[in-house]
């Protein structure tokens, strides 16, 4: 049990390091030619299939890059489906985004859509523990049974099951709000066919709750049926009176003023699905965000309240202050938000220039706008991000009316009175008026450190 509590411990702190580190190299793209024949050659190959239209692709394109160091060993390729329609065609990829991972020239496992937690798991199942061979298979075994608190081994994902009793023992483990992870065992054959002989059961899916197994669909479904199910997945028992968040909790929460970051979802919404597991992963770096998630339907006083148009959208308070805004699945973006509300930006033990120098270093390109590139809040914010998007740079970026501190303070910094500003490896650039006169002599590539201009 300490092994297996060690090895997931080193693994969250590896992939926690990769999200804070700063940029890595992008994902390559190669020709077709050039794919296939890295798949040939037996490596660890990651293959992003995507399209220039996408803008979950580009989400997902950015986070791999962020994923890379943690991957020393997998080559990280992406590939445009309408550039090379024969290799989309071949390994029958039907909608982008969609990562295929590859070992000794076959498919090891995929995932559809921008879903960095399955991502990280499959690579870390195809190049990970489960290959060593110095390990005993069956201590590798309980190490993958004791991954997770509630552990599920099922033929496809939550998202995608691939039989009818996998997609019968999701809908009763969904029913109960369980957290769970789990392991496709379609992906793994060795896995597969091994873990019968660890648990003594024949089947799948097979379900196990702090390294013991519980049993599959039928025992499930039993446990369901004598009320039992939540006691056996380690849930307590509701209290006489307790049901789910109501507006006037959530309103009392924000009016605490903790950190809380709210999540405006819907039953029918798949992406806020992904979301709210996304955001299960990083909750236990922010120990002190209370993180809630409320149906924008049926809570929809709030949802009217703090003006949510669209699902899944992420709103952050602190002091009972709306501190900033997520539109869509963006992890990243969240994360990032997160650091920025709890982080060292309101440690006033530091001085005030050493936490600008290390926000405008916390990216190679740096940009200070109003509001964020997806959505601008002012037209000089509009106008250079389309200038940006020109030149093809890719950039963090910090909404200056999220933090008054900083929006008048980084005025004095830079000696700069207006925004955006942009900053490339920490030295100001310059607002919009000097981003065009470079664009204009053809010298913004080679100011944002893009290969190819001179």
């Amino acid at each position: 049990i300490f092994s297996a509590v060690f090895f997931s411990t080193f693994i969250c702190i590896r992939f926690l390091f990769a999200l804070f580190s700063g940029p890595g190299r992008m994902p390559e793209k190669p020709t077709a030619e050039e794919a296939q024949r890295r798949i040939d050659s037996g490596a660890v190959v990651a293959i992003h299939f995507t399209a220039q239209w996408c803008e979950p692709c580009k989400d997902l394109d950015a986070a791999l890059d962020q994923l890379q160091g943690s991957f020393p060993a997998v080559q990280f390729l992406s590939v445009d489906c309408e550039v090379h329609p024969a290799l989309t065609e071949k390994y029958k990829v039907e909608s982008v985004p969609h990562l295929l991972v590859f070992r000794n020239g076959s498919a090891k496992g995929s995932v559809s859509g921008a879903k960095i937690p399955q991502i990280v798991e499959l690579l870390q199942t195809v190049t990970g523990y489960l290959h060593d061979s110095s390990i005993p298979l069956e201590d590798r075994l309980k190490t993958l049974i004791n991954r997770s608190e509630v552990m599920l081994f099922i033929k496809g994902t939550p998202s995608v099951p691939r039989c009818g009793f996998t997609a019968q023992i999701l809908e009763l483990i969904n029913a109960t709000g369980v957290k769970y992870d789990h392991f496709d065992v379609l992906s793994n054959e060795e896995v597969r066919q091994n873990l019968k002989k660890v648990s003594n059961w024949p089947t799948f899916p097979q379900v196990f709750v702090k390294g013991q197994l519980i049993g599959g669909l039928d025992v499930c479904r039993e446990l369901k049926e004598n009320g039992e199910l939540e006691q056996s997945l380690g849930l307590t028992k509701k209290t006489p009176g307790e049901g789910p968040l109501t507006a006037d909790d959530v309103q009392r929460r924000i009016d605490s003023g903790a950190v809380v970051a709210l999540h405006f979802t819907a039953e029918w919404c798949e992406p806020c699905k992904d979301l709210d597991a996304a955001l299960d992963q990083i909750r236990g770096s922010f120990p002190t965000v209370q993180f809630l998630s409320i149906d924008a339907e049926k809570l929809s006083t709030l949802t009217e309240k703090y003006h949510v148009e669209s699902v899944p959208h992420v709103l952050v308070f602190r002091d009972g202050n709306v501190k900033g805004a997520v539109s869509g699945a963006k992890i990243n973006e969240v994360r990032k938000l997160l650091e920025t509300v709890t982080g060292y930006l309101h440690d006033s033990s530091i001085p005030l220039d050493e936490r600008l120098r290390r926000l405008i270093n916390s990216s190679e390109v740096m940009v200070f706008m109003k509001g964020t590139p997806e959505e601008p809040r002012c037209g000089f914010t509009g106008q250079m991000v389309d200038l940006l998007k020109e030149v093809g740079a890719k950039y963090s970026s910090f909404d200056i009316g999220t933090n008054e501190e900083v929006r008048q303070g980084l005025k004095t910094y830079s000696n700069w009175p207006t925004y955006p500003q942009v900053y490339f490896k920490g030295q100001l650039i310059g607002g919009l008026d000097v981003c065009r006169e470079l664009k204009e002599n053809g010298e913004l590539e080679q100011a944002l450190g893009l290969p190819g201009k001179k």
